[in-house]
């Protein structure tokens, strides 16, 4: 549960990144859920979570990054569909919640970030347009939301099942320069005055985008690890997981 995750994150002094339940939660539970985390102590009247070992005061763990939602555009936006969501499934739609959960949050305690899901620059469905985003993701979510978000948060794979290639693999940082530049571009055009205050977290990469194979325990995917953490670093993000 939440609190049991917390303590580890306490006990080797790390700092979390939270994804809010987007897809089948509310604005209203999200700032509850920062309200429990953040603002507990004498006189707390927030809610209490239903597990066993939640606090009845709530706690004061401090946690700055929230993001909203995971991987939404798999919500059959742009027709593959693995991530729950009961909203209206277009980025317009997912831009004015941000907005919304953002306001909701921040009221409870200011001094926290909010993360918008963006696509990784080349990497599907980053530039698709439909009848239901007629505006590509990256595009519709900064234009709108940039003024609610404090970070943004790009998932990249270097490939696809079925197609795995040692020698491919260790070759594919070298399009990470790239991606960043293209996403800080994007920041630029869309954020305004907010956009060098916009940070770039990372909170998912590895070789392969799902089922992996023996690649993914191997020197070579150590070795790619290696040179991946290090070139989203160089590059300027604030966070790779």
């Amino acid at each position: 549960n939440f609190d049991a995750f917390m303590n580890g994150m306490q006990s080797i002094g790390a700092q979390p990144v939270i994804t809010i339940d987007y897809g089948s939660g509310t604005a209203q539970e999200a700032a509850g859920w920062v309200h429990y985390a953040n603002k507990g102590g004498s006189g707390y009247n927030g809610p209490v979570p239903t597990y066993a070992g939640g606090s009845g005061s709530g706690h004061n763990y401090g946690i700055k990054y929230w993001e909203i939602g995971n991987e939404v555009y798999g919500n059959g936006t742009y027709g593959a569909s693995w991530e729950t969501d009961n909203h209206t499934h277009s980025p317009a739609t997912y831009a004015s919640n941000v907005i919304a959960y953002s306001q909701a949050m921040k009221a409870v305690d200011s001094t926290i970030k909010i993360g918008a899901v963006v696509t990784a620059p080349g990497s599907w469905p980053d530039g698709v347009t439909n009848s239901a985003s007629p505006q590509p993701w990256n595009t519709t979510v900064l234009s709108t939301a940039c003024s609610s978000i404090d970070y943004v948060i790009p998932h990249w794979y270097a490939q696809n099942p079925g197609s795995e290639s040692d020698a491919g693999l260790l070759g594919t940082p070298s399009q990470i320069a790239g991606m960043v530049s293209s996403l800080r571009s994007e920041i630029n055009q869309y954020c305004g005055s907010r956009a060098s205050s916009i940070q770039i977290l990372v909170t998912e990469t590895n070789s392969v985008s799902s089922n992996p194979g023996k690649q993914t325990v191997s020197t070579v995917n150590a070795l790619f690890q290696a040179d991946d953490y290090l070139n989203w670093l160089e590059n300027g993000v604030a966070n790779v997981d």
